[in-house]
Formats: structure tokens, C-alpha cells, sequence
């Protein structure tokens, strides 16, 4: 059965989650005659998985992070508000910098920026 109204997620369960990215922002994976299926850029779907907040995503946070090649969790973390994404734990996203790069970076980056971090905790 197809339905009248424009579903937004194949999986409704995940609708709750976060906010569908905006079409024109996507890319067009599958078009079917009752079917469009669209991919969100993977910079976008790491701001949703750090929107979500949920631990079993920062391994993906850290992948999608090195994938990218982010080095900057400040300039960072502004681009993805300036995406509308505002909910994010800065905590977390540097959670995500440390599965990416490692323990050792994250304490260097602790040492060089203490005194702008402490504006944010």
C-alpha cells in the first residue's frame, strides 16, 4: 500500500530521532516509481549522530571526523550550529575528536586551549 502523505524516513522508528535533512542538501541514491531514496552528505549525518547524543555513535563520530579530516573541534562545532544543528554536546563531539585522532591529541588540544574550554564547561 502507498501512502497518501510523504513519508520521510523508510524506518519510522528512526523519525523521533532527528529533524530530515533538507532535500536540496541530499543526494538522490534510488528513485523508483513509489519511491525517491535520498542520502544526506556525511557531514550532515555526523551532525544528527552528535545532535542524538547516544554512545554507541562515537565510534562513527570519530570515523566520520577522521574521514573529513577535521582538525579544529571549535570551527567545527560552529559549522555544524550554522547548519541548524544546536543541540550539540561540545563534550561529546570532543569525545569523538579523541576516537579520531587518539588520547594524546585530545590531551595536547586540552593543554593548548584551556582557557577557551572552560567558556564552554
Amino acid at each position: 500500500m502507498v501512502h497518501p502523505q510523504k513519508l520521510l524516513w523508510l524506518n519510522n522508528n528512526f523519525a523521533n530521532m532527528n529533524n530530515a535533512p533538507p532535500e536540496n542538501i541530499c543526494e538522490m541514491l534510488y528513485q523508483f516509481s513509489n519511491l525517491i531514496v535520498y542520502v544526506a552528505p556525511i557531514r550532515y549525518v555526523l551532525g544528527m549522530k552528535l545532535e542524538s547524543g547516544r554512545e554507541q555513535d562515537l565510534k562513527d563520530i570519530g570515523l566520520i571526523i577522521q574521514h573529513e579530516d577535521f582538525k579544529d573541534p571549535f570551527e567545527l562545532f560552529d559549522r555544524l550550529q550554522q547548519q541548524g544543528f544546536s543541540r550539540i554536546d561540545f563534550s561529546m563531539l570532543l569525545e569523538g575528536f579523541s576516537y579520531a585522532y587518539g588520547m594524546d591529541w585530545l590531551e595536547k588540544f586540552y593543554k593548548e586551549h584551556e582557557k577557551q574550554l572552560e567558556t564552554l564547561f
